[in-house]
């Protein structure tokens, strides 16, 4: 199955981060953490939690099953007229948390070091 980002109705992609992000958010404050929500578009983070020790940058993602793998994309948006990606640089996001809506699942992955993007 392909990415649902890319078979939208109506060309609606920011809908699919908004849900994911709403439901991680929602995940975190049913497990008792305290969360907040970033203002603006700049930041490369979706989310800071609070373990009540640290504060934790968390980026959200949308994932997608592809032959049985859950995907996202792991680039980080680049402002301007086209659109551009790169990789997420060093101390940009302690986590990615991925959502696949396909099986309802959340995937929580530390970004200490590179990654493979696509």
């Amino acid at each position: 199955m392909d990415c649902p980002c890319v078979a939208l109705q109506n060309g609606v992609s920011y809908e699919y981060g908004n849900n994911s992000e709403a439901i991680v958010l929602a995940a975190y404050l049913v497990a008792g953490f305290s969360v907040s929500i970033t203002f603006g578009a700049g930041a490369s983070y979706d989310l800071v939690v609070d373990n009540g020790s640290r504060l934790f940058k968390i980026q959200v993602k949308t994932a997608w099953l592809s032959e049985g793998c859950v995907q996202y994309k792991s680039q980080r948006r680049q402002p301007g007229g086209k659109l551009t990606r790169r990789t997420y640089r060093e101390g940009e996001v302690d986590y990615f948390v991925a959502y696949c809506p396909v099986n309802k699942t959340l995937y929580a992955v530390p970004a200490k070091k590179p990654w493979h993007a696509r």
